[in-house]
């Protein structure tokens, strides 16, 4: 009876509290509206408040997202208020007293949201006095990095007590505080009327004291005062006058006699602030790192850049005139090179190093003394590389060395152009002479010519003003004089020279007996079902093609192409073109009925070309619709990876695999598409590609010899410079022969180092010129340096400026953002500032506008320094 009793209570409660249960409501369409405040305590803007709990009602269930970075109280408290939930209530309870006379700002930020979406109240606060007054005054401005000039997000703003030390920042909590939004933008509400110091920090730990954990700070140097501007607008208005709503433009009234109207504006003061965000080194300056990667080398990098980039060096072996140092500020190291073979091969060396070392109390000197051991590797190679394999035809070759050069001999150096003579046309111009009037003969060339020419014409010159000849289609036309059109026959002499390698120029001459030409149709191929190429003897002029299911265009002066718009096996259409303008009264037109039956005939490979070991080309009957298979016979290449292009008839392949380069011949199969009517067809071809004779190329490569100048960089240790009139697009290779180089130790090269490059087109870069105005004085003390970020603000190019205008003859066509560091100090970078020093960062600033250069273009743009010193 006992054990019955149990379970049956047991299963009654259970049921109970089972339809009891509170579940949200399912479906429905999605909440998207935020909770609403229904009731508050304190009362919105409410006086006299001296409570130290607050509680907010609202109109739905809800939660807490993220408090601690969205929720703080301005003046702050100095223990975090606890916050509790009951139901659709927020309570709060401060574990301090509040502060006499204050206005408190609560901001909650996106930390309130609804239960279910988690919609937030976006910059929700709650505002109150502990006084008959609320304060209305605010404060409001920008912090960005002073190092980048991006904004920074959530930095805490603060403001203290005018008579406050700076040290205070160190001890006690801010009067007022606030914190940025993702643009920087910060306002700190309900201040009182007076002057402060304004501050802000990176707070990491959010107690609002900047107690070391900190790495960020920014300040002014001056007091800000507080207060508020009145400006007051007086209208009069005669009657009759209409009265417009400003914002939705319709009519508010007619005034029916003479009117003032008073508008009163509050200006907040001071707006606009800009504090500058920088990370002091408030940790001494040290040698962080140093090693010895080789017997003759130790480096030695310091925590950040030297101090007015001082160092000295007391070695323990030797004196000064066996070592070279060197101190790169961009990488904050130093470099000891040891040029005395007999001190290199010790296993221990040991230097005296002084440096100036930034701290709290001043600059100080500090002296370290390092040891550094024999390296683990003693053997080492010379090695010189550019920076870049493709340059501006104006620009010089930037390279650098592994190892430092004790010397150099330009003499054992050779610059040379490399000429491709595969890329060059033959030696033989093609030549296309037609009679196409009775006064006018069209020359066609396959080469361009040079400017001078000469035609005679039954011996007798041509006056120059006879002749015009248009390089870019490559047809001259000569007009003959009244006793030479009237002949049927003329006999034409032509003189021409062509520009060969090595700049030498080259006569031809030819002669030919020339009747009055008539029109012929040449030949008709049926490229595809619905696609034909007519082929004339004559230049096709005035041309008409009947038929409404054709259309037609010139491919060139003697070929028309024509497309079957409803295609058949059977094409036939009435074909007319001017034969002759002006050959008796009237002109002469050429009639033809053109008629084509299509025959399939596969497309396939007519010519293989393998010009290098990974290079082959392939050329097509005609032009494939596509490639759908590159692939080798041979099991150990299968498989590997391989691009192409395909260009017209040409497809051009590099293949990847070590193994087919090592391979002599090797055969390879080519899938591609083909049209037979309107089905596509996949071919084959199975081709040698041989690596020989190339059928392609009638000469291998020639070097023409170049004067240049190789010079060590004034500012930088290991980087030499290649001068010389560089052409656009074109190969260079930049040899140095043995024995051309001596490193540190005096050994020298014992086999050549070539160095290949590749000049652009000029054309493919704009150019531009910045001038800077209104402070002619400040690069008499300072420089600025101009930083070009691209999309991603990465730097693509920067410049010292030492004077006011900057002239860049190279730029890669794009949209820049600028930015602008103000040297003060001319050490070549930015430099940080000190808080208890009184030193604000060097400033930094990033133009609002973007800088757009474009291709072959010359841009110009002013900047007013005084403008910027504004940002």
């Amino acid at each position: 009876f006992f054990l019955y009793t149990f379970f049956l209570a047991f299963f009654f409660q259970m049921l109970v509290s089972s339809c009891a249960r509170e579940a949200l409501p399912q479906g429905g369409p999605k909440d998207t509206i935020p909770p609403q405040v229904v009731k508050s305590y304190p009362e919105p803007y409410q006086t006299n408040f001296k409570d130290k709990k607050l509680v907010i009602k609202f109109n739905e269930f809800f939660d807490l997202k993220d408090l601690q970075k969205e929720f703080f109280v301005s003046p702050p408290f100095g223990h975090t208020p606890t916050f509790a939930i009951r139901g659709k209530k927020l309570i709060i309870r401060m574990k301090d007293s509040l502060r006499d006379s204050v206005t408190y700002t609560f901001e909650f930020g996106n930390a309130i949201v609804d239960y279910t979406e988690g919609n937030p109240i976006k910059n929700f606060k709650i505002i109150f006095s502990t006084y008959d007054q609320i304060d209305t005054l605010r404060v409001s401005g920008q912090v960005i990095d002073a190092s980048t000039g991006e904004p920074a997000e959530g930095i805490y703003v603060m403001l203290y007590k005018q008579s406050a030390t700076d040290s205070v920042v160190y001890k006690e909590p801010p009067v007022y505080v606030t914190i940025t939004d993702k643009q920087g933008n910060f306002q700190i509400i309900g201040v009182k009327k007076g002057c402060y110091k304004i501050v802000a920090i990176n707070d990491l730990n959010h107690n609002f004291i900047y107690d070391g954990i900190e790495n960020q700070i920014a300040y002014l140097d001056s007091l800000i005062c507080v207060d508020a501007i009145i400006d007051t607008q007086i209208t009069s208005l005669s009657a009759g006058t209409v009265v417009h709503d400003s914002t939705t433009g319709g009519i508010i009234d007619t005034l029916e006699k003479d009117t003032t109207i008073i508008k009163t504006k509050v200006n907040y003061v001071p707006q606009n602030i800009k504090l500058r965000l920088f990370e002091e080194h408030t940790r001494p300056q040290q040698i962080v790192l140093f090693k010895r990667p080789y017997p003759f080398l130790c480096l030695v990098r310091f925590s950040y850049p030297l101090h007015q980039n001082f160092y000295k060096i007391v070695p323990m072996q030797g004196s000064d005139t066996d070592y070279i140092y060197y101190y790169d500020p961009h990488a904050d190291s130093l470099q000891i090179w040891i040029k005395n073979r007999h001190i290199s091969n010790q296993d221990t060396l040991a230097f005296i190093i002084n440096y100036f070392s930034p701290q709290m109390q001043g600059i100080v000197m500090r002296q370290d003394t390092i040891i550094f051991g024999y390296p683990k590797v003693s053997d080492y190679s010379l090695e010189i590389t550019p920076f870049s394999e493709e340059i501006a035809p104006f620009d010089s070759l930037v390279m650098k060395s592994n190892i430092l050069l004790k010397s150099f001999d330009v003499d054992s150096m050779q610059l040379v152009k490399v000429i491709d003579t595969s890329l060059l046309h033959p030696r033989n111009v093609n030549m296309q002479i037609i009679r196409v009037e009775p006064d006018e003969i069209n020359i066609y060339f396959s080469l361009p010519l040079l400017v001078k020419y000469s035609v005679w014409i039954n011996k007798h010159p041509i006056p120059s003003s006879d002749i015009s000849y248009d390089p870019q289609n490559g047809r001259m036309v000569v007009k003959l004089h009244d006793a030479a059109r009237d002949l049927d026959t003329v006999n034409l002499k032509i003189s021409y020279w062509l520009k060969r390698f090595y700049d030498y120029e080259e006569y031809h001459e030819k002669s030919e007996k020339l009747v009055l030409t008539r029109q012929k149709l040449l030949r008709v191929n049926r490229l595809t079902w619905d696609s034909l190429v007519l082929e004339f003897v004559k230049p096709l002029r005035d041309v008409s093609v009947q038929g409404d299911n054709l259309r037609w265009k010139l491919i060139n002066p003697f070929t028309l192409g024509v497309k079957v718009i409803n295609p058949t096996d059977t094409v036939s259409f009435k074909l007319k073109t001017l034969d002759f303008a002006r050959l008796g009264d009237k002109p002469i037109y050429y009639e033809e009925r053109v008629q084509s039956i299509y025959k399939w005939q596969p497309n396939k490979i007519k010519t293989v070309a393998r010009v290098s070991r990974q290079r082959v080309i392939f050329i097509f009957e005609r032009q494939p619709s596509g490639i759908f298979m590159i692939d080798t016979q041979d099991p150990n290449v299968q498989g590997n990876r391989n691009t192409y292009k395909l260009k017209g008839d040409t497809l051009i392949v590099d293949f990847l695999s070590k193994e087919f380069k090592r391979m002599k011949v090797n055969k390879i199969i080519i899938g591609h598409y083909d049209f037979d009517r309107t089905r596509r067809v996949e071919l084959y071809d199975t081709v040698n590609a041989e690596l020989g004779e190339n059928p392609l190329l009638k000469k291998t490569k020639i070097y023409k010899p170049q004067k240049f100048t190789f010079i060590r960089a004034e500012d930088k240790l290991m980087q030499y410079l290649l001068f010389s009139e560089f052409e656009p697009t074109s190969s260079y290779n930049f040899l140095m022969m043995p024995g051309s180089l001596e490193d540190i130790l005096g050994k020298r090269n014992d086999s050549v180092y070539v160095i290949e490059f590749k000049t652009t087109d000029d054309r493919e870069y704009g150019s531009m010129t910045i001038t800077f105005t209104d402070d002619s004085v400040y690069f008499q003390q300072s420089q600025l340096i101009l930083e070009f970020l691209d999309e991603d603000k990465n730097v693509v190019y920067t410049y010292y400026l030492t004077k006011p205008t900057l002239n860049i003859a190279k730029i890669k066509p794009g949209d820049y953002h600028l930015r602008i560091i103000f040297d003060r100090n001319k050490n070549g970078r930015w430099d940080t500032g000190n808080y208890l020093r009184h030193e604000q960062p060097e400033k930094v600033v990033i133009l609002p506008q973007k800088l757009s250069a474009k291709a072959n273009w010359q841009i110009e743009e002013t900047i007013s320094i005084k403008s910027l010193e504004k940002m």
